[in-house]
């Protein structure tokens, strides 16, 4: 039996670690079968994770971390429509709004990051869609109280901000423990948490752009305040600064073409189109 380096650093791990489908102890067969379908997912292999879970794998397996194999398909980047295709056979495998079935659809490993929040990290706006037409909870925080609407917010995930805003997605952050109220919101917190730990340029611009992308799903403007203060009183790093600066300059270039097109009483867009201007040249 051969196994990619992948498979063999992630039996490694098994094998030091208590097998949570295997209560009763390792069960090498069993377990390599497991490893080879969590890396299937992982791979966004269809064909292969269906070859496995007819050998006997377990779907319910938990990988190193507490990764399920939902987990592994929605941490793939690239897979395309392939990981649409896996992650939706994997919510039909067990019959809908079985035990097993919610327990796939609410799979949290070893962090509490759920399916949504591994759609974050990888950037996979088109698997998140799915999970959210699946009913999955869009508010489950991680075990650092982080949801997954604030966590594309701090990554800049644009996209996936306005996705969640739209499904629902709780705009207050979560308490911090019993008899706690929900007092300041994901812009907010966002906003006040910009370089708190150590300096980041990478991570300050792509929370710029996350920022900017929760007020504009929210109907703010790039010009408005938040708490306030001015955006750019958050916001050190230039790079992080010029992304707030050219979405302002963006904003007033539109708000200035608006108010032009109203004084004209016409779309400016149209009236400077191909068409018309050559309908106008020919009758001059």
């Amino acid at each position: 039996m051969v196994f990619t380096h992948f498979e063999v650093c992630l039996l490694g791990l098994c094998l030091t670690q208590d097998n949570p489908s295997s209560p009763e102890g390792y069960d090498i067969r069993g377990s390599v079968l497991d490893v080879r379908l969590v890396a299937a997912a992982g791979a966004s292999n269809l064909s292969a994770f269906r070859s496995f879970l007819d050998r006997g794998a377990n779907i319910s397996y938990r990988g190193p971390g507490g990764q399920s194999v939902l987990h592994q398909a929605c941490a793939h980047k690239s897979g395309g429509e392939a990981t649409i295709e896996l992650v939706r056979f994997v919510l039909d495998y067990e019959p809908e709004d079985s035990t097993a079935a919610r327990a796939h659809l609410g799979a949290m490993n070893h962090n509490g990051h759920t399916l949504l929040h591994e759609c974050c990290v990888s950037d996979r706006v088109d698997v998140a869609q799915l999970l959210i037409e699946r009913g999955i909870d869009l508010d489950m925080p991680s075990v650092s109280l982080r949801t997954p609407l604030m966590l594309a917010v701090h990554l800049g995930r644009e996209d996936m901000v306005k996705l969640l805003v739209e499904s629902g997605a709780d705009l207050m952050e979560p308490t911090t423990g019993p008899g706690s109220t929900k007092v300041l919101t994901v812009l907010e917190g966002a906003a006040s948490k910009v370089g708190s730990v150590m300096p980041n340029k990478k991570k300050d611009e792509a929370m710029a752009r996350g920022v900017l992308a929760l007020m504009d799903a929210i109907g703010m403007t790039p010009m408005d305040k938040v708490g306030g203060k001015s955006l750019f009183s958050f916001f050190f790093d230039p790079r992080a600064k010029a992304v707030i600066r050219d979405a302002q300059r963006r904003y007033r270039s539109k708000l200035m073409g608006d108010r032009l097109e109203d004084a004209m009483g016409c779309d400016l867009d149209d009236s400077l189109s191909p068409a018309r201007s050559r309908s106008h040249d020919a009758v001059l």
